[in-house]
């Protein structure tokens, strides 16, 4: 493992993408991420869920709030005498539920603000832990792999020299058989290997 200074921070104020949604970076753990990402991981998707829910629900309170709406303005050009008890009462309720939706809406936004900021606060710490494990691995890695190099650069030329002393032990005898086959042909030769070969293997 390469040395590092423990106490030392390195700040990063570069602003980066979800590491979440990052495929990439789940991928380069192999899946075996520290208990440190995965504290961090874990809520930094709560905290994205929650900015989720809250934006569908924000929604469906911003339909609500515009249907009641509706309903009280009809509710209004059908009032009469007869019915104006009945008018009333359902229009406090209305007014009811618009307050509540209100307040319910003014907690969302409030905390829909202060979502991006958490989740940047998190997702920048995500960032810095994975940068401190993946640049010390890079380094080792980095290491490793110049070791690699040697050791591949060893290999070929003793590759190399073996492939000039396998050339040069064929072509001494090449020329030896050439010359022998010259001065006694083929027959003697069979003969000699009758003798020194097929005799050696009995």
């Amino acid at each position: 493992m390469a040395w590092f200074n423990k106490h030392k921070q390195i700040h990063i104020d570069k602003k980066t993408h979800l590491l979440v949604l990052d495929q990439k970076w789940h991928e380069l753990f192999n899946n075996k991420k520290p208990s440190k990402i995965l504290t961090l991981e874990k809520k930094l998707n709560a905290l994205l869920k929650e900015q989720g829910k809250l934006t569908t629900e924000s929604k469906e309170y911003y339909n609500l709030k515009k249907k009641i709406m509706q309903e009280i303005v009809d509710n209004m050009s059908e009032t009469n005498a007869e019915n104006e008890k009945d008018a009333f009462h359902k229009m406090e309720k209305n007014r009811r539920n618009i307050e509540e939706i209100n307040d319910k809406l003014k907690q969302y936004e409030k905390r829909l603000d202060q979502l991006p900021m958490k989740i940047e606060q998190v997702n920048r710490e995500l960032v810095t832990v994975t940068m401190n494990i993946f640049y010390l691995e890079m380094l080792d890695v980095r290491a490793k792999s110049q070791k690699h190099d040697k050791m591949v650069k060893k290999l070929r030329e003793e590759i190399k020299e073996e492939i000039i002393a396998r050339d040069e032990t064929k072509e001494r005898s090449d020329a030896l058989y050439s010359f022998i086959h010259d001065v006694v042909g083929s027959d003697v030769i069979e003969q000699y290997d009758d003798y020194y070969l097929k005799g050696n293997e009995k």
